[in-house]
């Protein structure tokens, strides 16, 4: 989730609703005293491992916070006392699995991980299950098996039960598959592992970007004062000096260096120099930047070919990028042109046709004219996938 920036410095100014939502002993360490950093966390969560329903559980936490920065109403407390449960719906908002399980995934090839009492299982798009709700947690996935915990440690499951790879590896988190191969970080070093749970690259890394794109990772060496290089697929360094990076599209890479950030080759030569506050990975021939506060598009060769005049822009995906004008949210096409007008707190990009919509504290779906598909009646969404999406009803009481 992309939230606007003036959520983030409303929940820096708002620290003690923030301890008293996040601050817990089911809280990790690492988001304890992080305020500035929940909303970063929260994009990321997809990435993260599954562990219990803590991802679910920040999310609604994470919701309410929200809805109290978009409605100027401070209220204490609200931590709910009620079960969230999850289900999922069709094009037209009816229910075609309801909602009964702690903690839900989207479908993919026709099954979804799903959760009851804590334990993780596969269902069908009837809603049986395909494999029994046994393991502890579940992580990244391939298309024919997933990482999944089982008494303390994480192994490799096929779609047929088995195990590939033994229940071994103890991981701090994981993120997702690129390229055949993922991130992962075992005791705070950061390595790769392959589709068959082989560790490719030994963890030695101290930070690690989503994964390899076009053959090469960004990773970085160093706490305090790190610098950043791109890794191959057999842990050589191609080359380094940055302060930070992104992932390469388009044979181009967003670096940072010296406090502005630019564009770089394959060869690590700088072949876009315009000194950006802020720039992101090319996404369908574009790439979203930062310059005096605000975002806006260039393409490969450098050119602004949508002017910088949003609050905040998501990368395009699906033809369209999430735009924030005025504290609202909506959607501009390529040619830079709106085409959902800017009238929602939150919006997702389209999936499928439809793009999920939060207002008021409730959420549905419009289609790409802006148009009202699937009413605003539940508390959370996720995307559409394999033509079905997961939703949240939640109860609780301030």
């Amino acid at each position: 989730m992309d939230y606007p920036l003036g959520f983030i410095t409303w929940l820096e100014d708002h620290d003690d609703l923030c301890n008293e939502q996040f601050d817990s002993s089911a809280t990790p360490e690492y988001l304890k005293g992080n305020i500035e950093w929940y909303p970063v966390i929260l994009f990321h969560m997809g990435c993260e491992l599954y562990d219990g329903d803590f991802d679910t559980e920040f999310d609604r936490r994470v919701n309410l916070l929200y809805e109290m920065f978009i409605s100027g109403e401070v209220k204490h407390r609200l931590v709910p006392n009620k079960e969230t449960l999850y289900g999922y719906v069709d094009k037209i908002g009816d229910f075609v699995i309801d909602p009964k399980f702690d903690n839900a995934l989207d479908f993919y090839n026709g099954r979804a991980w799903v959760s009851t009492n804590n334990k993780y299982g596969v269902i069908n798009k009837k809603g049986d299950y395909l494999i029994e709700p046994l393991y502890d947690a579940i992580g990244s996935s391939t298309e024919n098996a997933t990482w999944v915990k089982l008494n303390g440690v994480w192994g490799l499951l096929d779609n047929n039960s088995k195990f590939i790879m033994e229940p071994r590896y103890d991981f701090d988190s994981m993120e997702c598959y690129y390229e055949e191969m993922m991130s992962v970080t075992i005791y705070e070093k950061v390595g790769f592992i392959d589709t068959k749970g082989n560790m490719v690259i030994r963890p030695r890394f101290d930070v690690g970007g989503f994964g390899f794109s076009e053959g090469l990772a960004p990773i970085s060496i160093g706490v305090d004062d790190p610098w950043w290089g791109f890794t191959d697929k057999c842990g050589v360094i191609a080359f380094e000096g940055f302060e930070d990076a992104g992932n390469f599209s388009n044979g181009l890479a967003a670096v940072l260096r010296s406090g502005t950030w630019n564009y770089i080759n394959k060869n690590g030569q700088t072949v876009i120099d315009t000194e950006f506050e802020e720039a992101y990975d090319f996404e369908e021939g574009l790439a979203c930047i930062k310059i005096n506060g605000m975002y806006g598009f260039i393409n490969d060769s450098g050119d602004c070919v949508i002017e910088p005049k949003y609050e905040r822009a998501t990368s395009f995906r699906n033809g369209f990028s999430n735009v924030t004008i005025n504290g609202k949210e909506g959607f501009i096409n390529k040619a830079g042109e709106i085409v959902v007008e800017p009238k929602f707190d939150l919006v997702f990009s389209f999936e499928e046709g439809l793009a999920v919509f939060y207002l008021n504290g409730k959420c549905g779906c419009i289609n790409s004219q802006g148009a009202y598909v699937i009413e605003q009646r539940f508390d959370s969404a996720f995307c559409f996938s394999d033509g079905l999406m997961c939703v949240g009803m939640q109860q609780y009481e301030m």
